[in-house]
């Protein structure tokens, strides 16, 4: 696995070779940086469920302004970030994701990109949705990708986003929202 694109082009990433964990694929990851189409330059990112910070470090890669990264084991994402060299462009919060939100939410973070990478089994997927809606982290013009699985959905609309548009590569489908005016 490596950086498919920008400054760190071809750099690769330290990650878990575990059956208990699932990589995202370096395709979808491609796929979703060719939907960005470049509109990640600049952006203040959220990368949950971060696993190696391979979402979060191809968006610096490729021009993001910073990235925040929420794993309850994110001991991969500090080595790849520290091999990268990028530590004044990250945060590292090593919490459980609602307890990350939360903290998120009192510091009035607002994220022009925002990716949900949970584990397929992780049943609680649909209320970190609505806890990012709740706490309106994605700024206005914000996009946030929520990986899952096929034959999953969750609500197409919520108070500060709606669903867009949703993207098949195989079992995997990236959901992707976007904020409302």
């Amino acid at each position: 696995m490596h950086i498919v694109g920008g400054r760190f082009k071809g750099h690769p990433l330290f990650f878990t070779n575990s059956p208990k964990v699932r990589p995202m694929t370096q395709m979808v990851r491609e796929a979703i940086f060719n939907i960005l189409q470049g509109r990640i330059v600049g952006d203040r990112v959220l990368d949950l469920f971060c696993g190696s910070g391979g979402v979060g470090l191809e968006a610096l890669s490729r021009g993001a302004k910073s990235v925040d990264f929420v794993d309850l084991n994110p001991a991969m994402t500090r080595r790849n970030i520290e091999k990268l060299g990028v530590q004044d462009e990250t945060r590292v919060f090593r919490l459980d994701v609602f307890r990350a939100l939360a903290q998120l939410g009192t510091e009035d973070s607002r994220y022009d990109f925002l990716f949900v990478g949970a584990p397929y089994e992780y049943p609680r997927t649909d209320e970190v949705i609505v806890k990012l809606d709740e706490l309106n982290l994605m700024a206005p013009d914000g996009l946030l990708m929520v990986e899952h699985r096929s034959g999953r959905s969750f609500a197409a609309e919520y108070e500060h986003f709606s669903e867009d548009k949703v993207h098949t590569y195989g079992q995997t489908i990236i959901t992707r929202y976007q904020a409302k005016e």
